[in-house]
């Protein structure tokens, strides 16, 4: 299966996203919405609002990373097509398998997410009952930063609990990731990632989108 490349729309011109959805719709698997509290991390993003409305406005599968304190708040007030993703980070002080809970009865997929420097074996009690794991391969927090390369190892531990112990998660990678790097992701055995500065700060982003689509084809 090849990889599935999520453009991630915080890196978007913020003002025509009707153009931009208009423009990738046909040639993306979904999109990678962020948000951010300015609280977990520094930076305050996108609020419930227009999560919703991008979310209803394309047929794409939709993405929702949560970068907050208390998921919880956020959950309640989103609208999302069934079976969209919504992951949230492992470190989030909150009662990880309540959110766990809630996420699912909304009818949504649930993940979690991981600091590079967070161990992916803190996560093993809850690969059983979670759609998919995100490997974050930046500190979260703002767009345009480096790739970690360091991260990937923490890729080949999930596949090998999942094979092991039979689970079906998705693993997903977030961040720095660009044409230099993304056949090592897609080699490494990714399911998704999500694609900022790589696909939205060039000068033809769909043109980026396909080069970096045909990089990965047959992953």
């Amino acid at each position: 299966m090849a990889l599935k490349i999520y453009p991630s729309l915080m890196s978007a011109d913020q003002l025509n996203l009707a153009e931009v959805l208009r423009m990738f719709d046909q040639e993306c698997a979904g999109y990678h919405i962020d948000v951010m509290d300015g609280h977990f991390v520094d930076n305050l993003t996108w609020g419930p609002r227009l999560v919703n409305t991008v979310a209803l406005a394309t047929d794409r599968h939709a993405w929702v990373h949560l970068m907050v304190d208390d998921p919880t708040i956020w959950i309640e007030r989103f609208e999302l097509p069934a079976g969209s993703s919504v992951s949230f980070h492992f470190e989030s002080p909150c009662d990880l398998s309540s959110v766990i809970k809630r996420v699912k009865e909304k009818g949504w997929r649930v993940g979690l997410a991981l600091r590079p420097k967070t161990h992916a074996e803190e996560v093993s009690g809850y690969l059983g009952v979670i759609d998919h794991v995100v490997v974050m391969s930046v500190d979260p927090g703002f767009s345009g930063q480096q790739f970690l390369p360091g991260v990937l190892t923490k890729v080949d531990w999930l596949k090998e609990q999942r094979e092991k112990h039979s689970h079906r998660y998705l693993i997903d990678m977030d961040g720095g990731i660009d044409r230099e790097n993304i056949v090592e992701v897609a080699s490494r055995g990714v399911d998704r990632v999500a694609v900022g500065s790589g696909i939205f700060k060039k000068d033809d982003p769909v043109a980026a989108l396909h080069e970096l689509q045909r990089l990965t084809a047959g992953s």
